[in-house]
This record gives C-alpha cells, sequence and structure tokens, in this order.
C-alpha cells in the first residue's frame, strides 16, 4: 500500500511522491519567540514529529528545517528572543521532538529577505506606500487556491491584516515595513535559502492556513514563476482545554515547563497521538489521566510484532494505528520508532536477577523442569521473561 497524504492544497488524499525518489524537503512553522512555549506547540510539534519519524521510517531521506520568528510586531525590543529560543528548544527536547536539521531565524535573513522584497518589487507584484512595501493581491490570480477565500468576499469585509500603514487594497499585506520585515515574507525567503523555490511538504497548525501560508503561496510563485510552491500542504488540528480554546484571559494557558511537571512526556505524546494530527484536540484531566493509564498498560505488554503501515500509510492514522496496538496486546518497537514513546525501564529487583541466573544455568544444563518452574516464579512476581539469541530479556 501507498502512503497517502491529506494535501489541504487540493482537499483530498493523494499518494505521496516527492519531487526527488527517496527525498523529501520539509518545513514546519515555528514559534514566535515573546513567551513560554505552550501546549499548543507540543500538540502541533508532536504530530509534525512523528510524521517526520515514519517518512524516515518508510526509508525517505528528510531535510526538516523549522524556522525561528525573532522579529515580529508583538516581540518588544527588550525580549531576550535567544534566551526564550533555548527555553523552546530545551522544552522541545523534554517532549523527545527530535530536533530540526536546520532552525533558520529571521533575524539572520534579512539580506535575503530584502533581495525577494525587490524581486516582487521588479515584478510589478509589490508597490510601496507609506514607507512600506506590499503585495498585491489583485495581480495574483490564484489568490485563495489554499483557503478557499474569494477575494471578492474579502475585498467588502474584515480586514485581513491590520497595521498602522496605508494600503491600496485592503486584502494586500506586508512584504515589509518600516523598519522591519512583514510576517509571511520571512518564512518564503528561509525556504529558498535552505530547501529551494519549489518543496515536498509545508506544514503548520490549521489557524496558519489564512492568511499566512495563503499569502506565502502567493508571493513565492509570484517570485519564481514556478508551481506548486508547496506540493503538500499539511495542517494539524486545533487544540481545546476542556473544550474552550486556550487563553490566558480564561487561565486555561498551559506552558510546556508546567505540563511537563505534572504529567509523563511519553503519556503527553502518546495523548496527542490518540487524536488524528488533523483533527480537534481537546486536552483535560480526564483524557491526559487516561493516557497515562494506557501507557502503563502498554509498559506492561510483552513484546511481539503487529503491521501498523496499512494505517500509518492512511494519512498517518495514528489513532487507528494505536487501536492495533491495544487490541494485540503487544509492545512493539514502532512505539518508540515512531511514536517517539520509550519503554519504560524497569528496575530488576535483586530476586529476580537471582532467578533469572539460575534459569539460564538451568537451561545452560538442559534442566527445562527447572528452568520452567523458575519462569512460573517470576512471571509470580509480575515480570515477564522472554528469551533471545543474546540470552533472556526481562520486562
Amino acid at each position: 500500500m501507498a502512503l497517502k497524504i491529506y494535501n489541504s492544497l487540493t482537499r483530498k488524499k493523494e499518494i505521496f511522491k516527492p519531487i526527488n525518489f527517496g527525498k523529501v524537503l520539509m518545513y514546519v512553522c515555528g514559534p514566535t519567540v515573546y513567551g513560554s512555549s505552550h501546549i499548543g506547540h507540543a500538540r502541533t510539534y508532536i504530530a509534525f514529529d512523528i510524521i517526520r519519524r515514519y517518512l524516515e521510517y518508510k526509508k525517505y531521506k528528510v531535510k526538516f528545517v523549522m524556522n525561528i520568528t525573532d522579529i515580529h510586531d508583538d516581540i518588544k525590543p527588550s525580549t531576550d528572543t535567544k534566551k526564550i529560543t533555548k527555553l523552546f528548544l530545551h522544552d522541545m527536547q523534554n517532549l523527545n521532538i527530535r530536533p530540526a536539521d536546520i532552525y533558520p531565524r529571521v533575524s539572520g535573513h534579512i539580506p535575503e529577505i530584502k533581495k525577494l522584497v525587490n524581486i516582487l518589487l521588479d515584478k510589478k507584484f509589490a508597490y510601496t506606500k507609506d514607507n512600506a512595501v506590499y503585495f498585491d493581491v489583485s495581480k495574483f490570480k490564484d489568490y485563495g487556491k489554499l483557503s478557499g477565500i474569494k477575494l471578492e468576499k474579502s475585498k467588502t469585509g474584515t480586514r485581513v491584516e491590520t497595521d498602522k500603514y496605508d494600503r491600496e487594497n485592503p486584502v494586500d499585506f506586508a512584504l515589509w515595513k518600516k523598519d522591519r520585515p512583514g510576517w509571511h515574507i520571512e518564512c518564503s525567503a528561509m525556504i529558498f535559502k535552505h530547501l529551494g523555490e519549489q518543496i515536498d511538504i509545508h506544514a503548520g497548525g490549521m489557524d496558519l492556513k489564512f492568511p499566512h501560508h495563503e499569502n506565502e503561496i502567493a508571493q513565492s510563485e509570484a517570485a519564481t514563476g514556478k508551481k506548486p510552491f508547496v506540493k503538500y500542504w499539511l495542517h494539524a488540528g486545533l487544540l481545546y482545554i476542556e473544550g474552550r480554546k486556550m487563553s490566558k484571559s480564561l487561565k486555561n494557558y498551559i506552558e510546556v515547563p508546567d505540563l511537563l511537571k505534572n504529567y509523563d512526556a511519553r503519556a503527553i505524546r502518546l495523548f496527542f497521538a490518540s487524536s488524528h494530527y488533523r483533527s480537534p484536540a481537546d486536552f483535560s484531566e480526564k483524557n491526559i489521566k487516561q493516557a497515562q493509564a494506557g501507557l502503563a498498560k502498554l509498559d506492561n505488554f510483552p513484546e511481539g510484532k503487529i503491521n501498523i503501515v496499512p494505517e500509518l500509510d492512511d494519512d498517518f492514522n495514528t489513532p487507528k494505528a494505536l487501536a492495533k496496538i491495544f487490541k494485540a496486546k503487544k509492545w512493539i518497537p514502532e512505539l518508540e520508532t515512531i511514536f517517539g514513546i520509550p519503554r519504560k525501564k524497569f528496575a530488576i529487583p535483586a530476586k529476580i536477577k537471582k532467578f533469572i541466573q539460575e534459569r539460564e544455568q538451568a537451561r545452560k544444563n538442559k534442566n527445562w523442569a527447572e528452568a520452567d518452574k523458575l519462569r512460573v516464579q517470576i512471571e509470580k512476581l509480575g515480570f515477564s521473561v522472554k528469551d533471545t539469541l543474546n540470552g533472556a530479556r526481562v520486562s
């Protein structure tokens, strides 16, 4: 069975065929570093970590890039963005999210951003007004193809992007403001530099589909003349806290360090993998405790083999794959390699170690009755033993 991915651009599942055979160019929109990482980051980045792991499991060579937005309207001049970035990466490591191959920062790509803005000006896709540069949406005929937004409708509705500068059309968006780059142009410039003008996968939260990703497509394809800019668009579902959107005003804002103080990172990963990456996830005390209970069951399952490729080949359907594992009551290596959930390491009591040594000696002496008797004693104490070519394995 071939891997099928739901493409937000075409609104259907498609057989995955990267631009270059065996290689995947993947970009994920990273954090804006003005505050601590939160549970929404955990939801999104765990989802795409699992997807990356599965692609590598299927022998694709993945080049994975995640940007760091350290220049933004919401970032105060006094903000220590380097410190916040370091804390973010530490939090991701504690969630067992594998590091990106490259973490490009906006502040390190100003020349590339300016160059891209000038290309769009030269091609008449952009104009200057009030010391700012705007993208002229009316010049890009495919605008709205990702989000489905109708340009005429957006012209008469709420402004797509608000700032203190004037523009010719409310839907036009800033490429360069008075003293800093616009939000959308940053990603295009960094993708061009580190991955190229056309990539396989661009991923991010559902809330970024419009206007951010829509604008990325417009400015990128206008600049290069190459379509598609991205072959497969992936969007993670929104996160809710006990049925409500996460908000500091609602006092349900959970930062990753606090999350990790109360819950095992493995349980957090299991919780998020229990929802399909495109579906909304609802975090609650009840739901995370269910994940913790499920994790305890997984840790006690005997090792075995289960084929979960058909489930994961169907748009990375982690809930169905996990259901298959729980039904079979087996621990499989893919829980660690794909789901990023390593098996808990048990401390083996001295008494069990003694029984194992005695059983190994009985097996060497071909005293099978004694070996079986010792196995029963081990199992009565809550441990299982499996004979391998390298000796007995206890779990």
